[in-house]
């Protein structure tokens, strides 16, 4: 699990924080939030590394049913997150979930998560830095709750807080099993 949170960056709307986002390719590709992005008419996007320095985005692909979007940095040789590899995230060739190795629970998450896992979840709460909170899986498959089109969602007692939306949760091997999307209470 070492390492992982110099994978996610803090994603700047016209100099504000709103959302956090996972590197998922070295060549710049960040998935984040959708609803923190989604709307920008002319906005400037940026997006923070861990070491602090900001490089330019821009949204090249949206998926509101998913509250997902993914972002373009104009950057290479970036560190980025594990997720599970192709062939982990489907049954009988299934191809409904590419894309989507962060979010909800692809077959392969299904078959391994279960309760009382130990999770992480980084996030930037409040804006006062990088942190990353620790928790277990309450429950896994949780839906109609009203937050999104599509709802497959792990619950989880690790302090989610505004600011970390967007941000990626790890399961103990340092693998991404989902996106931080929102509190419910």
């Amino acid at each position: 699990v070492k390492g992982t949170n110099r994978a996610t960056v803090a994603v700047l709307v016209n100099g504000r924080q709103k959302a956090l986002g996972a590197i998922v390719a070295a060549d710049g590709w960040v998935l984040t939030k959708a609803s923190q992005v989604n709307g920008i008419n002319g906005g400037a996007i940026t997006c923070q590394l861990k070491d602090g320095k900001t490089i330019s985005a821009r949204q090249v692909g949206l998926h509101p049913e998913h509250d997902l979007a993914m972002l373009k940095l104009e950057a290479t040789g970036l560190p980025v997150v594990a997720t599970f590899r192709r062939h982990d995230l489907f049954d009988n060739n299934d191809d409904r979930y590419v894309g989507e190795a962060g979010v909800g629970m692809p077959p392969a998450v299904r078959r391994t998560l279960v309760e009382a896992d130990v999770v992480l979840a980084i996030g930037n709460p409040l804006g006062v830095g990088q942190t990353v909170s620790m928790g277990i899986v309450s429950a896994t498959g949780r839906t109609h709750l009203g937050i999104a089109t599509f709802e497959n969602f792990i619950q989880t007692d690790a302090s989610i807080n505004r600011g970390n939306s967007g941000g990626p949760m790890f399961n103990l091997d340092g693998k991404v099993i989902g996106i931080n999307t929102a509190i419910y209470s």
